[in-house]
């Protein structure tokens, strides 16, 4: 029988018409649709998706969308039976939006809840993104917490990503320093930078640099092949003893799965969209810098300005801080 339509509402104020139809639905599935975020808004909201796990735990979820999004999300979820007798019940919707003005809207029509989970009105709350990013599922009584994102990868890829960062490391031996670049556009940071803070880390530290993205090969470094599964490379980029990044969605991978992870950021503010993680470290510019740069755009800082040498200095410091772990986290279980 279908259920009445419900008005759209906001979540900041009437939330409770939403959380009471939530709370009637009782699904036996949950979509995760995913296809309007990317790959950092998607590590922000997973708080957001092991609230709603926490509040139906005998429902069956499913991530929808564009990989890597969809693949690291469907790892993150607790494997599914094919058969499950809650299937009968309400199917739960959730999507979730980029844009901070939509509001969240909640019908019901022939069994289904539809809930759009956008981020909360800017200006509602001072601080990180993934503050706003949860601020709708609040609203609706569930509790996202904490915070910080934290991916859980099963355990057999877990082991591959053990196996892979053995492999890489038999000739050369010692830690793996992740370069994660973004490209060569203006808002990211230069190849150049990229190889020379790489090969001033290896000859403080030793090891091997990984190269994920960018546009142009950093010099000695493995370049992996874009079919490695996502999974697996989140796997892999939690037995690095330092990541090196742009401010991605790789880097927000990285923290997720607590690794070490640097960010350099231009003209994103590392206090709103920087990774959220313990073994986090943010290099950023000031204006001055950029005054007679030819790059730079008035009040926006140039992030090709930002030089190699403290942004290796502090990878030294977390890979130091990591040090024997990351090693030894190759062969434990």
């Amino acid at each position: 029988m279908p259920l009445q339509l419900l008005e759209r509402i906001d979540a900041r104020f009437a939330a409770g018409n939403a959380q009471e139809a939530l709370e009637r639905a009782c699904p036996g599935r949950v979509i995760l649709d995913l296809g309007a975020i990317d790959l950092r808004q998607t590590m922000w909201s997973l708080p957001v998706v092991d609230a709603f796990r926490a509040r139906f735990p005998g429902a069956v979820f499913e991530a929808r969308g564009p990989d890597p999004q969809r693949a690291l999300v469907a790892a993150h979820l607790p494997d599914s039976p094919r058969t499950h007798p809650a299937l009968t019940r309400p199917i739960v919707i959730v999507s979730f939006s980029p844009h901070p003005a939509s509001r969240v809207r909640v019908h019901e029509a022939q069994g289904t809840l539809d809930l759009v989970l956008p981020r909360a009105l800017l200006g509602t709350r001072a601080g990180h993104e993934c503050v706003r990013c949860v601020e709708p599922a609040q609203a609706l009584g569930l509790d996202p917490s904490p915070l910080a994102p934290s991916l859980q990868l099963p355990s057999w890829r877990r082991r591959e990503g053990r196996a892979l960062a053995r492999s890489l490391t038999r000739r050369a031996g010692g830690p793996l320093v992740a370069l994660l670049p973004g490209g060569d556009a203006t808002d990211c940071w230069k190849t150049e930078h990229f190889r020379a803070a790489a090969l001033e880390l290896q000859g403080r530290i030793g090891g091997v640099a990984l190269q994920w993205g960018g546009d142009a090969p950093i010099d000695r470094s493995i370049r992996l092949v874009e079919r490695q599964h996502p999974c697996v490379l989140a796997a892999l980029l939690s037995q690095c003893a330092v990541c090196i990044a742009d401010d991605n969605g790789w880097a927000h991978v990285a923290a997720a799965v607590d690794a070490p992870i640097i960010t350099v950021h231009g003209a994103t503010d590392p206090d709103v969209s920087g990774p959220v993680s313990r073994w986090s470290a943010a290099v950023w510019t000031t204006e001055g810098e950029c005054e007679s740069c030819e790059n730079s755009t008035g009040k926006r800082r140039c992030l090709r300005c930002l030089a190699p040498g403290p942004v290796t200095d502090i990878a030294e410091k977390l890979a130091a801080e990591r040090w024997p772990w990351d090693r030894l986290a190759r062969w434990l279980p």
